[in-house]
């Protein structure tokens, strides 16, 4: 495996958001967020853009960087804006997206995805409740056409403490490969790659096989795997 097929390489670039305490279904502020990883360090520009090159020049990476994950990342903007010049300088290519609650008119982004939280029509999903439980028994299951676009392969997640996690869905850290801060990255590179091979059901026994968190997220997020929903 190596990153060229890699569509996201996501960056939380904090760890707050200004909508928090009026969505519920959101983990941000969960006292359970990063459980399962480390809290020492939150990221910073060298971490970034350092982590950057080693994805793009030593495993290929070409993808999108993708500002997002559970925080709101415009009230970085400035920082962002600073970092997306690096990255120009490295990459005059380089395209970028920016997911926000906070107006869809930004400019600089090849891709801004604008979560209009005011539209009753918005949909939400329920990931925050993929914590507990061992998901449905597979003869329950509705999908049943494995792990879709939402593969390991999608997307790199880097939440702000520097924990690379399995997938979006994964806020507790619960299936993290470690931590660039403390972790060697070529070993992180294997675990993941590891996983992206391991990861996969098409039988009840795959299935059955799968971390738990996979299980659970199929029974409360089933949509996630196909068209990914919004928080």
């Amino acid at each position: 495996m190596s990153f060229n097929v890699t569509r996201y390489l996501t960056f939380e670039i904090s760890h707050t958001c200004d909508l928090a305490a009026s969505h519920p279904w959101c983990p941000v502020s969960h006292p359970d967020r990063y459980k399962f990883g480390d809290r020492i360090y939150n990221l910073n520009d060298r971490i970034i853009l350092d982590f950057y090159r080693w994805c793009k020049f030593t495993h290929g990476f070409r993808g999108i960087i993708l500002w997002h994950q559970y925080n709101e990342p415009i009230h970085q903007l400035p920082r962002i804006r600073n970092l997306m010049a690096e990255m120009k300088r490295i990459d005059p290519h380089q395209p970028f997206q920016l997911t926000t609650n906070s107006r869809p008119d930004v400019e600089g982004f090849d891709i801004v995805h604008f979560t209009d939280y005011s539209n009753p029509n918005t949909l939400h999903d329920d990931r925050i409740l993929n914590a507990d439980g061992e998901g449905l028994p597979y003869s329950d299951l509705r999908l049943r056409q494995g792990m879709s676009h939402r593969g390991l392969q999608w997307e790199i997640p880097i939440d702000n403490h520097g924990n690379w996690c399995l997938c979006c869905a994964d806020w507790r850290c619960e299936q993290s490969v470690g931590n660039i801060f403390t972790d060697n990255w070529e070993m992180l590179y294997a675990r993941f790659d590891e996983r992206s091979r391991s990861i996969r059901w098409s039988d009840e026994q795959t299935y059955n096989s799968l971390p738990r968190l996979c299980r659970a997220c199929l029974h409360v997020t089933p949509n996630l795997h196909r068209t990914g929903s919004v928080f």
